[in-house]
């Protein structure tokens, strides 16, 4: 009997492949480590150093879904509190928001992912409209109504002599 119908779902969603390959190094990584024989000392550093930094050519280039996001805390949560791929709650010894923040304030100065990124590609608006010289220069960066309107909101422009002008 021949089936009619397509299936509701063909291939991968194009969200879910860039989910797998921003999550994929960050889970191998902490994998590779023996994290039950390391203090939470030694995990955090890890945590600060190496699994925050896997993802951020990524949020560099674009806003990855809050799925994603999520995701790389949960592997980041897991290693630090658990040593291993997922903490529980009767795991976690603070709040995950709580633990991002600086140490001046409390937290544990682990870096947010999202705030992170959101700088990374602000900064690319500043770096377009103040050095010309950059290698990327006369790239179409894309940037989100949002990412747009807070660069435009925390940032003036002074008009000079009309040589450098972005439309």
């Amino acid at each position: 009997m021949a089936s009619t119908t397509l299936p509701a779902r063909c291939h991968q969603t194009k969200k879910h492949q860039t989910m797998k390959r921003i999550t994929g190094p960050a889970r191998k990584q902490s994998l590779t480590w023996k994290a039950w024989l390391m203090n939470k000392a030694g995990r955090l550093a890890l945590v600060k150093s190496v699994l925050s930094a896997i993802p951020v050519h990524q949020l560099l280039a674009f806003a990855p879904p809050k799925k994603t996001l999520k995701q790389l805390e949960k592997i980041q949560r897991g290693f630090l509190w658990a040593g291993r791929a997922v903490a529980n709650g009767g795991n976690c010894h603070v709040n995950w928001c709580r633990a991002c923040r600086p140490v001046e304030y409390g937290g544990l100065g682990i870096r947010d992912l999202e705030r992170a990124g959101l700088a990374l590609r602000l900064r690319w608006m500043w770096l377009a409209r103040t050095d010309t010289d950059r290698a990327w220069q006369g790239l179409d960066l894309q940037f989100s109504k949002e990412e747009r309107a807070l660069f435009f909101a925390s940032t003036t422009m002074m008009l000079g002599d009309g040589r450098t002008t972005l439309f």
